[in-house]
Parts: C-alpha cells; sequence; structure tokens
C-alpha cells in the first residue's frame, strides 16, 4: 500500500476511536451544554426530566448506532439519551477567582453562563433582526442592546468609572 493510503487509513482510526472516547458502559461522562436535554428516545423528540447543567454526572451506557446519541444514566437514576455534542469523557473546568479569604472555584454553570454573556450582541443577530416576526420590535431590540454594549464599553475603556 501506498504510504499515504496508510497515512489516510490512520487517520480515520484515529476520528472513529475519538469519537467513541473508548468509553466502557458504566463509565462516567460530563455534560458540557447548559440545558442539555435526556430524551426517551434517540430521536430528540420527546424529553424526559429535568435539563442537565454543565458538571453533572452521566453513566454511559453506550451509543446508538447510526445516530448521534449516546444512551446514559442520570444521576436521579432516569435513563434516556443525550446528543453526542453535549457531553464529555472530561469533567469541565472550572475558573477560580481570587477573594480576601483565598481562592473560591465557580462551578461550571456559572462559567457556561458568563461565556455566553461575554459573547454579547453579534452581527447574525443584528441582520436577522430585519426578518424577525416583528422586524420593528427586533430592530428597537438590537439597538437597546446596542445602547447597553456601548456603556459597557465606556465603562470598561475608563476603568469602571
Amino acid at each position: 500500500m501506498k504510504r499515504s493510503t496508510l497515512l489516510g487509513l490512520g487517520a480515520l482510526v484515529a476520528l472513529g476511536a475519538g469519537a467513541s472516547w473508548a468509553l466502557g458502559s458504566g463509565d462516567t461522562i460530563y455534560v458540557r451544554a447548559r440545558d442539555t436535554r435526556v430524551f426517551k428516545d434517540p430521536d430528540g423528540a420527546r424529553p424526559i426530566g429535568a435539563p442537565l447543567q454543565p458538571g453533572d454526572k452521566l453513566v454511559w451506557i453506550e451509543q446508538v448506532k447510526g445516530t448521534k446519541f449516546h444512551k446514559v444514566k442520570t444521576a436521579k437514576g432516569v435513563v434516556g439519551y443525550v446528543l453526542f455534542n453535549t457531553v464529555s469523557a472530561t469533567a469541565p473546568k472550572t475558573e477560580v477567582v481570587v477573594k480576601q479569604d483565598g481562592a473560591h472555584h465557580i462551578d461550571a454553570q456559572a462559567s457556561a453562563a458568563y461565556g455566553a454573556a461575554a459573547r454579547g450582541l453579534t452581527e447574525e443577530s443584528r441582520k436577522s433582526a430585519a426578518h424577525a416576526p416583528d422586524p420593528e420590535a427586533a430592530q428597537k431590540a438590537v439597538e437597546d442592546l446596542q445602547r447597553v454594549e456601548a456603556v459597557i464599553a465606556k465603562k470598561v475603556k475608563g476603568g469602571g468609572r
């Protein structure tokens, strides 16, 4: 076989192994996305139980072949299916905030919420206002958010004053 063919096959094997994480039934996996839903069936149609949050532990049962779902069991004993891109084989990292009494960890949920807030209003959001069911109200909301962003930027630039 040609070297390029062997390299290509090696890459495919490595990607396949990475996608399955080499998990065994009963291994612990972690929720990495906010408001992750557990579904009754691997079709995403009927959510069961409360939404899960980053850092929540799940017991991995199996990957459902031909789908993008993993079969899992929650800490409350609910067995169902989650999308593969909402979970991770490794626990999410926490941020550290230094306070007067030492370092404290912020939980993964707070970290995820902070990340969403820090992104702010995107160009796509601004453009989509024109196609909203109520374009005038959407445009007003965009303008309101732009004013808030301007105030925040001014405070950050001016040292918070």
